[in-house]
Order: structure tokens, then C-alpha cells, then sequence
């Protein structure tokens, strides 16, 4: 999810600094971010908590213009 990524690196976090605030590992953070690993919705709560905005953020980069659902 390159989002968190984007909403990490504009508050100035480091990857250590929100595993850290959102109690998971480093690792499987950045795991999240390069879509190698899927967190659950529980996590996903808590990433969004921990950088201060909805999940609903998060998720934005699947659904504008993403052109799923569009028949010729």
C-alpha cells in the first residue's frame, strides 16, 4: 500500500517511528507498503490512527479512476 508510504514520508515518520507508534514490526511494515504482505482491517486501523487520518485515505489509492467496473 504505497498510500501509507505517501502519508508516512508527508508527516516526516520514518518506517521505524510508525511500527513503532502502530506496534507492529518494521519489517512487516514495509512488507505493507511494497503490497508483499496484507495487513488486516485491525492494522489498518491502527496505521491510520497512528498517522492521523481515516482509513478510508488509505484505501483511496484503489478506488478513483481505477476503472474497475467499466464496460466498453
Amino acid at each position: 500500500m504505497n498510500r501509507i508510504r505517501q502519508l508516512r514520508l508527508s508527516q516526516g515518520m520514518t518506517q521505524a517511528q510508525l511500527a513503532r507508534i502502530a506496534g507492529c514490526g518494521r519489517s512487516f511494515l514495509s512488507e505493507i507498503e511494497t503490497g508483499k504482505a496484507n495487513p488486516t482491517q485491525a492494522m489498518l486501523q491502527t496505521i491510520a490512527d497512528a498517522l492521523h487520518v481515516p482509513v478510508a485515505r488509505i484505501l483511496d489509492e484503489c478506488s478513483p479512476n481505477s476503472g474497475a467496473g467499466d464496460a466498453p
